[in-house]
């Protein structure tokens, strides 16, 4: 299955990023004699309402997902591992308030939070990404925070400390490299995660602003002609999407299998 997520994750990333540097058609320039043109030579996936090539907002769209997704997870990994590094090396009272914060947010439903983020800020991709890395953060240091406590007792950090290693030594060299498995994994999910909120954000008409295409506007734009036979307009970005996913989920189960071989 690991081998089959690569592939398809490839094959997105070279059809989003290499795919507009080969087929260089403007995704915005539009030609009103081709207006709801279903596939032809001339129109691989067709055009839209406006005449504007479908295959080029198809792979243009997903340069923004996948951006976003990616930067979005990474930032939500380094907050996520410094809370949890931080409360479960601290323990006692330290950890119970943190968790107890976390406890609090976790209690808030992600979709409300989102829909109130992304009201407050005028939509670009740097507030997508600080949106989704403000929103998923929470699991991944309760992930960390687990682990911690349970390598902060094994004899290899007890002897550190007895050498009067620092406390940024014992954190950074001894705990930090043996939960980056989990983190690893936590973050192929998160990836996938986050370009779907930005697909979903996109399809509720609260992602970024037009002419920008996404797999997830262009997802809530066809769905207008949904009963008019456009199905050119639905499949790819849907296709896309399901590919990327599977792809992540794949990639998350192999690395999680390799790290549990490991232990």
């Amino acid at each position: 299955m690991g081998k089959l997520g690569i592939f398809g994750l490839t094959f997105i990333l070279l059809f989003t990023f290499v795919g507009p540097l080969i087929y260089r058609v403007s995704p915005d320039t539009t030609n009103l004699l081709y207006l709801m043109s279903p596939p032809t030579l001339k129109y691989p996936l067709g055009t839209d309402a406006l005449g504007r090539n479908y295959l080029a907002r198809v792979m243009v769209g997903g340069q923004l997902s996948l951006i976003v997704g990616f930067v979005s997870a990474f930032a939500s990994m380094v907050i996520g591992v410094i809370y949890g590094l931080i409360s479960g090396y601290a323990g006692g009272y330290v950890d119970g308030i943190m968790m107890r914060i976390i406890d609090i947010l976790l209690t808030i439903p992600g979709l409300f939070i989102l829909l109130l983020l992304d009201a407050m800020f005028s939509p670009s991709a740097f507030v997508l990404i600080f949106i989704i890395a403000f929103t998923s953060w929470f699991s991944i240091s309760r992930l960390v925070r687990s682990e911690v406590l349970s390598v902060k007792q094994r004899d290899y950090v007890e002897a550190a400390r007895a050498f009067g290693a620092s406390t940024w030594h014992i954190m950074t060299r001894e705990l930090l490299p043996n939960v980056m498995g989990t983190v690893m994994v936590a973050t192929t999910f998160q990836v996938a995660a986050a370009i779907i909120t930005i697909a979903t954000l996109s399809f509720l008409g609260l992602g970024l602003p037009p002419p920008t295409p996404n797999w997830g506007e262009l997802l809530n734009s066809s769905m207008s002609y949904m009963y008019q036979d456009a199905w050119w307009l639905i499949y790819p970005p849907g296709i896309c999407l399901l590919i990327t996913m599977m792809s992540f989920n794949f990639i998350s189960e192999a690395l999680q299998g390799v790290f549990d071989s490991r232990l």
